[in-house]
């Protein structure tokens, strides 16, 4: 084993037990490299920044093969040299290709911060899901009339959210600790390490169900107000309320949009005439008050929502005319 003390990351990147470690821990890798950065703590800048880079280029395909190695050292060369003779090839030893390779991947990998460190937006329109997969890998499925925006770049796990999504978050670990992935909706920040939740942030209210996993939730400008949630829970906030307020919830009722249904158990139809115009963009005008206190228990298809307004006069007795831009219910 080589003594990593004078190592840069470039070595690091080039050194196959390093790769082995970052990509593929063992308790026995993880115990020794963990020990070595206790005893040099002053290489800890130099490992990390190789990981990083090692991870990243973990997702492509044959990055550290020993044949794509040559083949990129080999275009280099015949670049570089210009005397060199055409059509020699000359076999270099894996750890030198490693170290060119490592060379350019930190110059690249520089040039890819400086480029990719923008903010990034992913918006849907009404009656449109979207399923976004972030650099990390985790999967945000977009409701319709939402948007989502984060900076894109190295490790960046914060996103910002206006309307409602579903984050499928993928574990990412440095250096064996997990890497927060981290929500903001409005003033609440919902922090998690891997997990699968839904959040709502429509009408200056927001709302995280969790499906799987643990959440913490924490509101800006209080300390103490962190909420933590286990699967079948949710937490809700108004935006003139001081405090998260956390309750069970139904995982299949709170994430039934994805299969294009929206489902009650005796809401409101305000809440229902407001959950068709924030995701689908159909206003509903009512000529008496009252109507909107009715209670509703049942489902609504969003690929026929006309059907809906259909039950609506059955069942409650109601004229329902169309008109622009969505109905009037009299």
């Amino acid at each position: 084993m080589p003594s990593y003390e004078h190592f840069a990351s470039q070595d690091f990147v080039a050194d196959d037990a390093f790769i082995n470690w970052v990509t593929n821990p063992s308790e026995t890798t993880d115990a020794f490299w963990q020990q070595w950065l206790l005893e040099h703590p002053h290489k800890r800048k130099d490992v990390e920044a190789a990981a990083r880079i090692v991870r990243e280029l973990s997702v492509q395909t044959n990055v550290f093969e020993e044949e794509a190695l040559q083949a990129n050292w080999e275009r280099i060369r015949y670049k570089t040299t210009a005397n060199q003779e055409k059509g020699k090839v000359i076999a270099f030893p894996r750890r030198w290709l490693a170290i060119a390779a490592s060379v350019t991947i930190l110059i690249l990998a520089g040039i890819g911060v400086w480029q990719n460190s923008k903010s990034v937006q992913y918006a849907t329109g009404y009656g449109e899901v979207k399923t976004v997969t972030l650099a990390d890998g985790s999967k945000v499925t977009l409701n319709g009339n939402s948007r989502i925006s984060f900076v894109n770049g190295f490790f960046n796990r914060k996103v910002s959210l206006t309307g409602e999504a579903l984050f499928k978050v993928k574990k990412v670990r440095t250096l064996s600790q997990q890497v927060a992935f981290k929500v903001q909706a409005d003033r609440v920040l919902v922090n998690v390490l891997g997990t699968t939740f839904n959040v709502s942030n429509r009408r200056e209210n927001v709302e995280v169900m969790l499906v799987e996993g643990k959440v913490r939730l924490d509101l800006e400008g209080q300390r103490s107000g962190e909420v933590m949630l286990d699967p079948g829970q949710k937490a809700t906030i108004s935006n003139t309320a001081p405090a998260l307020v956390k309750s069970s919830a139904d995982p299949e009722k709170h994430i039934a949009w994805l299969h294009n249904e929206l489902i009650y158990n005796g809401e409101d139809l305000q809440t229902v005439f407001q959950n068709l115009e924030d995701g689908f963009g159909i206003k509903t005008r009512v000529t008496r008050p009252e109507i909107l206190k009715k209670r509703f228990t049942g489902s609504v298809s969003t690929d026929s929502i006309q059907n809906f307004y259909n039950q609506l006069e059955t069942i409650y007795h109601l004229q329902v005319e169309p008109e622009a831009g969505g109905y009037l219910v009299k």
